[in-house]
């Protein structure tokens, strides 16, 4: 094997990190699919969807196109399981392809913290105005961790995708 042929160990992890990532959600992902069509189909979906009252708009959207999303979720999940496999196989298509959707995991991260701070508000106070100390606390907690884990997780995503910019790995697949 010659120099050019050489395939980086940091490739080698990244792909198999993110087959089994997403080879595992796209089993759960698919169960979900078929549990929530299952279960919320016909008369039960719609009378729940109907006692949403004043629940956020955001709420009120989210839960009346759930079938839509978790099926978008899931094909999602199954195009990112192939072009992880074909990122181990060094195509260089899914090496941007990869980059891509790590910029997508990125702006959802940030969007997902951004949405915190503007949709839990709600979501409390649609719950009830007048909820106990315990609960704010716990809100306040799980705010701050799931910040900092969003933090993380764009911090690694940017990170994954300079190495995969770079020179030596581009270099990799253009050898492949």
């Amino acid at each position: 094997m010659s120099i050019g042929e050489r395939r980086s160990e940091f490739v080698t992890v990244i792909a198999w990190i993110f087959i089994v990532l997403t080879g595992f959600s796209t089993v759960v992902l698919l169960f979900q699919n078929i549990v929530f069509r299952t279960m919320f189909s016909g008369e039960m979906g719609r009378s729940m969807t109907q006692n949403m009252g004043n629940a956020p708009p955001f709420a009120r959207f989210m839960f009346g196109n759930m079938d839509v999303l978790l099926l978008g979720i899931l094909l999602i999940s199954l195009f990112a399981l192939i072009t992880s496999i074909a990122l181990l196989k060094r195509k260089n298509w899914a090496r941007l392809l990869f980059i891509v959707f790590l910029l997508i995991g990125v702006l959802w991260n940030v969007g997902g913290l951004v949405l915190q701070f503007t949709i839990f508000p709600d979501m409390a106070a649609f719950h009830n105005a007048n909820v106990p100390q315990q609960f704010t606390s716990m809100m306040t907690a799980m705010r701050v961790m799931t910040f900092f884990i969003g933090i993380v997780f764009v911090v690694l995503f940017l990170w994954i995708i300079k190495k995969l910019a770079s020179g030596d790995v581009k270099e990799e697949f253009r050898s492949s």
